[in-house]
């Protein structure tokens, strides 16, 4: 397959580079002559001289023919010259040393032993049932080169026609559909099409038409056209052809431009949104005062967490619904060294008090009993995985993990609701731009496969996936995952592109797709949720410096929950509040979190796996289109 992923290739170039050295070298095909003479039973005599320029030592060379030719080509030999690009047809006996040669996986391989030399190797075989011929005209069309073969540039190609006798050139002729192919040459003995270069990966085939007289051997099939009304249709395909090429240009000049927009855009999103600007200041006090579920779905702007459920429990307890305390580790974690003594425990004191949607479903969701009933306490260690004596079980609490990452999401889901509903969030602008980015993404690599001549179906795939990303999108939001998906696919398109140049264009313009996504946030924020994130910033500022401002003593325990949500990983504080017993436990270097993360990495699967939250169940504290893939074309190795 043609140019894999850069990134991918650089790091297996990389990786292989520290296994071993290997001896470099590379391999140029500076010139290619082709003469076919046509037999008067429609097959073909083929002559090919390739001239090959070698930067190391080579063993193998192979060439390669499209699938539909797999039982037709017949009587293949292979010789090296001893002279460089000779021309088919005057090459004697005396010039040629015979090479061994085998046919294994649709390719014919020769057996070479060349290093660092140019030199030129002689082809010969027969292409069998090569020519249509109709009582008015005959035809003949072959395909030289194409697909994923034709992995190399070839310089310099000449293919020759020569018919089975001489006749005036006006009644003959031919088209050659190479993107840089040149005007043919005629006389008497038949057809020269030229081309400077066949590119890697494109189609070079020859189209030739000629009286049906000269195949004396072949009936002929009846057809009410004449040759002068077949030609005039196949050069019709041949102009419609070269003017998609035509449009290349223009859209090399388009992708340039719409790839600075779309930088611009992303560096609007980060100089101008004030949820963007760091610098500003808030009072560490204020949040003291501010619903904390409030204050981490702001600070992560909607975006999910590992303690994102942690914080809608301790809002419970500020609110009075729920009461938090310390509580015994799981029996079943006894036998574990490293697990902790104790861990949260929350007692759910006054449902009544829980009045939005969001708060009844978390208590629906942790507090419900294996019978659905609601219970009375829930424990940290409730949604644990696997102890490591309980490997054997890993399947249940795999499912365990599954069921919880599947409700959390959907208590997620309805806390970010309600943020939108009263005005906090704003996801329809981001949703938008991102939609509209994708369509342009689509439309200009429609129209880069249009006029780098890729088959259609591509174009279809680029459009129909598109589209679906888009409702994914809307979905499932700012996915990680899908935009992955989205994103390989996508340059899995890119890579399918011929000219290189378009295809470096389409590479950057995914590259400025991904700024773009980057760039633009889950949710735009009210000004109301900006001073709230001025107010994080400032108090997460005294959290790094390891301060805290004069704190009211009732207040101890809720800077004490908010240092907990709102610190970094590992990070520790002075334990100065002897009147707040969840202190010690919260801002000790032994999260609680850390201990039920290690249980759902020694259960099977991960809890963080995909694009749900985390999770686990509620028990009690005893989850293209390139041109082909069997084209011609030639190689070594």
């Amino acid at each position: 397959m043609k140019k894999l992923l850069y990134f991918l290739v650089s790091l297996v170039i990389a990786f292989l580079s520290f296994g071993s050295v290997a001896e470099a070298k590379s391999f140029s095909i500076d010139k290619v002559h082709i003469k076919s003479w046509i037999q008067p039973n429609g097959d073909l005599l083929v002559n090919e001289v390739f001239t090959y320029n070698f930067d190391g030592a080579f063993t193998n060379l192979y060439r390669e023919f499209p699938d539909t030719y797999d039982d037709r080509v017949v009587n293949f030999y292979s010789y090296e010259l001893k002279s460089l690009d000779m021309e088919p047809g005057f090459v004697g006996e005396e010039s040629m040393i015979p090479l061994s040669v085998s046919y294994e996986n649709d390719y014919f391989r020769t057996i070479i032993d060349k290093s660092n030399e140019k030199v030129s190797f002689f082809y010969a075989y027969t292409l069998k049932d090569a020519v249509k011929s109709y009582e008015n005209y005959s035809e003949l069309k072959v395909t030289y080169f194409d697909g994923n073969a034709h992995d190399q540039t070839y310089e310099n190609v000449t293919i020759d026609f020569i018919l089975p006798q001489p006749m005036n050139p006006d009644r003959f002729d031919g088209i050659m559909f190479d993107r840089h192919a040149v005007k043919r040459e005629k006389n008497q003995y038949g057809v020269r099409f030229v081309t400077p270069k066949s590119e890697a990966y494109s189609t070079t085939k020859t189209s030739f038409y000629f009286p049906s007289s000269v195949m004396t051997g072949m009936s002929k099939i009846k057809s009410s056209q004449t040759l002068s009304d077949a030609f005039a249709i196949e050069q019709q395909t041949f102009d419609e052809t070269y003017n998609r090429l035509e449009g290349m240009g223009e859209i090399k000049n388009l992708i340039p431009k719409i790839i600075i927009g779309l930088l611009v855009t992303a560096l609007l999103f980060i100089i101008l949104l004030p949820q963007r600007h760091f610098w500003r200041r808030g009072s560490e006090r204020d949040i003291l005062d501010t619903d904390v579920l409030y204050l981490f779905f702001v600070d992560s702007v909607g975006n999910t967490s590992r303690k994102s459920f942690l914080a809608g429990l301790f809002s419970l307890v500020e609110n009075g619904a729920l009461k938090v305390m310390k509580g015994k580790a799981a029996v079943r974690f006894k036998n574990d060294p490293k697990s902790p003594k104790e861990t949260l425990e929350f007692q759910l004191v006054d449902r009544s008090i829980a009045k939005a949607d969001f708060e009844n479903i978390m208590i629906n969701w942790l507090f419900s009993s294996r019978k659905g009933s609601i219970k009375s306490k829930f424990n940290l260690h409730d949604i644990a995985g696997a102890a490591r004596e309980e490997k054997s079980q890993n399947d249940y609490f795999v499912h365990r993990k599954r069921d919880f990452k599947e409700k959390q999401k959907k208590w997620e889901s309805a806390v970010e609701s309600e943020m939108k509903e009263a005005g906090a969030f704003n996801d329809k602008i981001p949703l938008t731009i991102l939609s509209m980015a994708t369509i342009i993404l689509a439309i200009l690599f429609s129209i880069a496969y249009f006029v780098d001549l890729r088959s259609s179906w591509g174009i279809a795939w680029i459009i129909g996936v598109s589209l679906v990303y888009i409702v994914i999108l809307w979905v499932k939001k700012k996915s990680k995952l899908w935009l992955f998906l989205y994103i390989a696919f996508m340059f899995f398109a890119s890579a399918q592109l011929v000219d290189e140049q378009l295809f470096n264009q389409t590479f950057n313009l995914l590259v400025a797709f991904i700024v773009l996504y980057i760039a633009v946030p889950r949710n735009i924020l009210s000004m109301n949720a900006v001073r709230a994130k001025d107010s994080i910033r400032t108090f997460k500022r005294a959290l790094r410096k390891r301060k805290k401002e004069n704190v009211p003593l009732y207040s101890e325990e809720s800077w004490a929950i908010r240092a907990y949500l709102f610190k970094r990983r590992q990070q520790t504080f002075p334990l100065e509040m002897a009147t707040v017993p969840l202190a010690g436990l919260l801002l000790v270097e032994t999260d609680p979190m850390n201990y039920v993360m290690d249980s759902w990495r020694w259960s099977k699967g991960s809890l963080f796996s995909g694009d749900g939250s985390s999770g686990s169940s509620t028990s009690s504290s005893d989850g293209g289109g390139s041109s082909g893939d069997g084209g011609g074309g030639a190689g070594a190795d």
